[in-house]
């Protein structure tokens, strides 16, 4: 009961996110995502679980701030028993929901097949997960092709939910090329322009 509770405060909440994260775009934001353009990503990120190891690995599409996840993962010692193994394969959809030029967070929830195995009987149990993910993505490397990424989510699932707290590499076209130097004097210009206008 109390995990339907919490599943259902997330996902009335998420769209309010989603909302506050796209009212007022910051002038940075301009130089870096263009509208109608598609940045994509792959990420391979380890980490621990509640407890355990947890591996993913994802692909990512962003368009016009909004955030397209396809994940797998797998996780060790899951509910702090080591009979038991996990894997997962979510859809999720969010929102980057800040408007900085080299890190950004990004909230996403979505849907995913769980599939718990149990070592010593050799049984599979599979069940239907909530995963909710925060992630802050750091895009400031090769111009824009490479960068890091922290995310921290749940996946809330009837029997077997659990937490994650990660750490990994992301490539692909995270953003537009612009070098650092030549951005910082764009939006030095920018906003006087806008000052004199106003």
């Amino acid at each position: 009961m109390n995990q339907i509770k919490l599943l259902k405060t997330v996902l009335f909440s998420l769209p309010l996110f989603l909302i506050a994260g796209n009212v007022k775009a910051q002038i940075p934001d301009t130089l870096y995502y263009k509208h109608n353009t598609t940045y994509f990503w792959v990420s391979d990120e380890l980490g621990i679980a509640s407890p355990g190891w947890y591996g993913a690995g994802s692909i990512n599409v962003m368009v016009n701030g909004f955030l397209y996840t396809v994940k797998a993962s797998v996780n060790d010692g899951l509910n702090g028993n080591s009979s038991f193994f996990t894997d997962e394969y979510a859809l999720m959809f969010g929102k980057k929901v800040t408007h900085n030029p080299f890190g950004n967070y990004m909230l996403t929830a979505g849907v995913a097949l769980v599939n718990v195995t149990d070592k010593a009987a050799g049984s599979i149990s599979s069940r239907v997960g909530f995963p909710v993910q925060l992630k802050y993505l750091n895009n400031a490397w090769l111009c824009g092709l490479a960068g890091f990424t922290v995310s921290a989510g749940v996946n809330i699932n009837r029997g077997h939910s659990f937490g994650v707290l990660t750490a990994g590499i992301v490539l692909g076209k995270l953003r537009e090329k612009v070098k650092r130097y030549r951005s910082v004097i764009l939006n030095i210009c920018h906003q006087k322009n806008l000052e004199i206008k106003t």
